[in-house]
Formats: C-alpha cells, structure tokens, sequence
C-alpha cells in the first residue's frame, strides 16, 4: 500500500519518479501532482446521510505499488555480454528530431519493428511548446522517427505502460528508459502477482540509458526561458556535450547555447542523488556516449535478448558498430555514481531510528550503525 511507499521511499526524497507504482495501481487513486516529485493518492469520502467521511483508499489492495517499487530492493551488477560503439548507418532513415543517441535508439527500435520482434515501444516525447517531456506509446516507424527521445527533463515513463497493454493490446513492448524505469520494469517481470503478470509478459526488451541524473521541468521554465531568454517552442533539442560537461540546446534555427551541468545540480530531481547505477545494470541492453568517441554511442549487451537486437539493428542495415570502446572511462563513470551508496546508507540509518523509537533493540542497532558511519566520514 501507499503508506509503505510513503514512509521508506517518498518522505525521505528516494523516488525516482518511474512511474510504475501509478500504472500497476488496482485502485487507480495514485497520481503524480503537479509539482511534486512523488506521487500521491486521491482523496475518496463517502457519504452517510449529513456525515462525509474520508475512505482510505488503500485499504485492502493488492500492494502492487510497493512490489514494482525500484527503491525497496537493492540492485547489483549486471553482467555484460558485449561492448561496442555505434551509430546510424549512412543508408538509414535519420530521425527529424533528437540527438545522436535518440536517434541510435530509434534505429534499434525501427529494426526490432521491422522484424516482428517488438509491436511497440514506450519511449520519451516532449511538447514542442513547453518542452514538458511525456510517456509515448509508438507503434509505427512513423511515430518512432518523429520522437524526440530523453531531453535531460524527467517525465514518468511508465506512466503510459497501461495504455500499451490494455488500451493498444501490445504484447511485445521495447522500453526505453533511465537505470530506475528499467529496474521497476525487471520487477514487474520477475513478480509473481497474479495481477502484474499481463504487463510483464508484455515488455518484451528493456533498453537502459546511461543516467548521472534528470532535472526537473524548472530548468527550462527558471534557467532556459527566463535566464537565457529562449522560448521553449525554439528548442530543437536537448543533448549532454562530447566532454559530458555541458548542457546544449540547440534551437531551431540552428543557434547552439551552452550550459554548464555544474549550474543545473539545483535541478536535478531528489531522488536521483540516491541513485548509484549510472550503466542501467538490469537492462537487456544499455546505451550512452561515455566510453565512444564523437559520433557515436557505446552500447552494451547483458543477454541473448539484448544481444539480438544490436545484431538485428547491424544486420538489417539501420547501425554501424565498432569494437572501438574505451572501457575504463565505464568503470570511471560507474564508481563515480556509486559513491552515492553512502546517502543511501543514512537513509537506511534514519529508518532504523525511527523504528527505534518503538523497538530498544533496534535503537541499540541505530546508534551502532550510526557511530560507524561516523567513522567512515
């Protein structure tokens, strides 16, 4: 129930913002409101005679929120079948919008279309007014192509996983996401819930993106619109800089403006401060600029799933790869978010304390754990 969520996860700023705790929802009450960085919960009231009382809707549900929660489990190391760099081939369609990584993705999707191996794909657009990202269910080349794929601005993703499921009956999903979207995925996957199982035979291929963090939309409305003067409706597209020190935002008439990431840390949303997997460890294959040269993409396997995608893409004629990988530049990239552990650490102190307040042996375990932590600083 909610109030599981709302102890462990949101109250201590550990959402990810996935999504999938909305979507799984049997009751339809959770919702993310406007502003906020976690969902929340409808209010119901029930009237008996002149009283009104409120109904806590929750009461009795399945759970399902907290068994797709990513932030309630921990996650390891995920295995790497192959590494390579690719981009788009010179005989492939481009996309008319998004960066080169959208549009390596976007070649990996239209192929695994092309070949039956998917039906559909839950990926990212945005308003080309605001430039407010949404959940976008695609089914055709068409749609894929005209994506703009991840803008660097966090949207819930798997917002939109019922209307694939139940609304469009898609049964073999591609879905492309940041490292938390793709581990609430694997857990829709791997559970044994009766009520969860047609939306984890239905994701077919989880594609992960490599993730140091998104911002929320006060980027583009505090930093871009008023700092900068840009209207959101002349954003092209979005895109992380060769050196992954700057912010780009190309506008439409092809003027190219600069931020530095430094200045858009303030933005970033809480929960990714808490967040130590930066390759998409449980994806069946991730994808990022770090460890390629300018032009292309690194793309890794993890298995056979994965693994037949990236072949399909190269074979059909949509990719060119290259063993071309510097590999430690990943190992670099990956300690340096894993360094995040330790605020997770606190988070997991803090929780124990408070149950402590109950429990004297778990006040006593507290204040040990506490002083070691100390001790560590």
């Amino acid at each position: 129930m909610s109030k599981e969520l709302e102890t462990y996860v949101w109250s201590l700023g550990k959402c990810t913002g996935c999504g999938a705790c909305v979507a799984c929802c049997s009751r339809g009450v959770l919702f993310f409101p406007e502003g906020k960085q976690n969902p929340d919960h409808r209010k119901l009231t029930k009237h008996f005679g002149l009283s009104t009382y409120e109904i806590d809707p929750c009461f009795g549900c399945e759970a399902f929120c907290v068994e797709v929660c990513p932030r309630l489990r921990e996650w390891g190391d995920g295995k790497m079948v192959s590494v390579v760099s690719a981009r788009s081939s010179l005989t492939a369609i481009r996309s008319r919008h998004g960066d080169l990584l959208s549009d390596v993705l976007n070649q990996l999707l239209v192929s695994a279309l092309k070949s039956g191996f998917i039906d559909g794909a839950i990926i990212t657009d945005v308003d080309r007014w605001t430039w407010q990202p949404f959940s976008r269910v695609v089914t055709t080349e068409e749609e894929i192509y005209d994506c703009a794929g991840h803008q660097f601005i966090w949207s819930p993703t798997l917002s939109s996983l019922n209307e694939a499921v139940h609304d469009k009956s898609l049964r073999r999903i591609a879905l492309v996401g940041a490292p938390c979207v793709i581990d609430a995925a694997r857990m829709i996957q791997k559970s044994k819930m009766k009520g969860l199982e047609i939306y984890g035979k239905s994701l077919r291929i989880l594609i992960g993106r490599f993730c140091a963090g998104v911002c929320t939309h006060n980027l583009v409305s505090e930093v871009i619109e008023k700092e900068m003067g840009i209207s959101p409706r002349n954003i092209a597209m979005m895109d992380r800089s060769a050196a992954e020190k700057l912010l780009t935002v190309t506008l439409r008439d092809g003027t190219v403006r600069e931020i530095s990431l430094a200045n858009t840390q303030k933005y970033l949303r809480m929960g990714c401060a808490r967040c130590t997997d930066y390759l998409a460890e449980s994806s069946d294959l991730s994808i990022g600029y770090t460890g390629s040269r300018y032009g292309y993409c690194t793309i890794i396997t993890r298995n056979a799933a994965g693994e037949s995608v990236l072949t399909r893409a190269v074979q059909t004629g949509h990719l060119e790869i290259t063993k071309s990988v510097d590999t430690n530049q990943l190992y670099i990239a990956k300690r340096n978010k894993q360094k995040r552990r330790r605020s997770q650490l606190y988070d997991e102190e803090l929780i124990l304390m408070l149950e402590g307040l109950t429990d004297p042996e778990k006040r006593l375990e507290a204040l040990k754990r506490y002083a070691q932590l100390s001790v560590r600083r």
